[in-house]
């Protein structure tokens, strides 16, 4: 509020600073999502609730905005109904529903746990579950979607042979081969594949290879305004999407090529704490076949990776290896718990207590602190070694009682 912030002249110098900043966010073409819930708070927008019920799937991805203007929406008497998976989450984290004004408990919730999966083949729905359900990736399993109404033909890894000097040439190739065979071997139609890779300029590529080699043309289904799947003007063409934009997409035979994810630019602007969840995310969108190219260099580029190509092929014994090392670090790991914050001060104070007082042990480095992008949840977890040593004093270890010692030592 301007006039009661504005009572003395720095203030006032302040205010016209904040206004040009703001100038700017109203000009720019995409709103930041917490710019949006501030201007929605700003001008009190009410939409009269004209909506007696709505329903929003990819719940788990709304934005602060987003949740805000959905509340502003249905009337008093109406309801929301929101169906989310939140091991598919991958965008940032927002603030809870509560804080948003979007009351989820009480008396008029109900909630219902869907396990019954329509999608996908059976072989496939065993893939995604045990890539959920692998314990290094620490992705939330929630979700209970195993029973499946379709078998099909296993998922299959093309493991190339490509190295970081080759450009994916032999990964290409391979992916070609394959559409080439769904099409004149197996008559599937063009439209009923699509491929995924991380970036664009992998899927550009791919483009033009199928236009050369196979003479079948392909869209870029995330970028076409005018896309529709009811009404496709442009059947015969083979869907191309990057692993950001698969969500919410069926496809009947899902192609996904993965680069070398030990360079930034090949992680198609995922963060790496959510790529699990794209991953995941993606290979649950097939339906019927799906298709894993890897080059034998990148197998272990990254953990979510490496993960499933254990999961496809578990003999291999270097991915193994890999993987066996964070799966050993995750049993070596206690949960110290997790802390809910009024505020990001407390969250601060609570963290840099914590800190002081595991690094007083001789294992000052075998311990992790996380917490979200806004500091109102602090989660610790760390090596056994390092518990038992504050484990005399305190009677249960936990975040709660090792903050609490802490501030009585320190």
């Amino acid at each position: 509020d301007e006039k009661k912030y504005c009572t003395t002249t720095k203030k006032k110098e302040q205010w016209l600073k904040i206004l040009k900043i703001f100038e700017k966010l109203d000009n720019n073409n995409e709103m930041l999502d917490l710019y949006a819930y501030y201007k929605f708070w700003q001008y009190n927008i009410d939409i009269d609730g004209n909506l007696d019920y709505i329903l929003i799937d990819e719940a788990q991805d709304l934005t602060n905005a987003q949740v805000f203007a959905i509340n502003k929406f249905v009337n008093k008497k109406g309801g929301i109904i929101l169906a989310a998976d939140p091991s598919q989450q991958i965008r940032n984290n927002r603030r809870s529903m509560a804080e948003l004004g979007l009351n989820i408990k009480g008396g008029q919730r109900y909630s219902r746990e869907l396990i019954q999966n329509y999608r996908s083949s059976q072989e496939i729905q065993q893939l995604c579950k045990k890539y959920r359900d692998e314990p290094c990736l620490k992705m939330r399993k929630d979700t209970k979607s195993d029973y499946c109404i379709t078998a099909g033909p296993p998922p299959q890894l093309f493991v190339t042979n490509d190295t970081e000097d080759t450009n994916y040439k032999d990964t290409y190739a391979q992916i070609i081969s394959s559409v080439r065979m769904c099409t004149e071997e197996l008559c599937i139609v063009p439209e009923n594949i699509c491929i995924v890779a991380f970036n664009e300029p992998e899927l550009l590529v791919i483009q033009q290879k199928l236009k050369e080699e196979l003479q079948i043309n392909s869209d870029l289904i995330y970028k076409d305004k005018n896309f529709s799947f009811k009404n496709n003007v442009k059947a015969g063409n083979v869907r191309l999407c990057t692993l950001k934009e698969i969500k919410g997409i069926d496809c009947p035979v899902l192609m996904l090529m993965i680069t070398d994810q030990t360079k930034q630019i090949n992680n198609g602007n995922i963060k790496p704490e959510i790529k699990a969840n794209a991953i995941y995310t993606c290979i649950t969108r097939a339906m019927y076949l799906l298709q894993i190219f890897v080059p034998k260099y990148c197998k272990t580029s990254d953990l979510s990776v490496a993960v499933l190509v254990n999961k496809l092929i578990p003999e291999d014994e270097e991915v193994e290896a890999f993987v066996k090392q964070y799966r050993k670090k995750q049993a070596n790991e206690i949960s110290l718990g997790k802390l809910k914050l009024q505020d990001n001060e407390e969250a601060s104070v609570v963290e840099e207590t914590l800190s002081k007082i595991l690094e007083k042990s001789k294992y000052s480095k075998n311990y992790h602190i996380s917490t979200t992008d806004d500091l109102r949840t602090i989660g610790a977890s760390a090596i056994k070694t390092v518990v038992e040593t504050v484990s005399n004093e305190i009677e249960e270890i936990s975040l709660t009682n090792i903050v609490k010692y802490a501030e009585n030592k320190i």
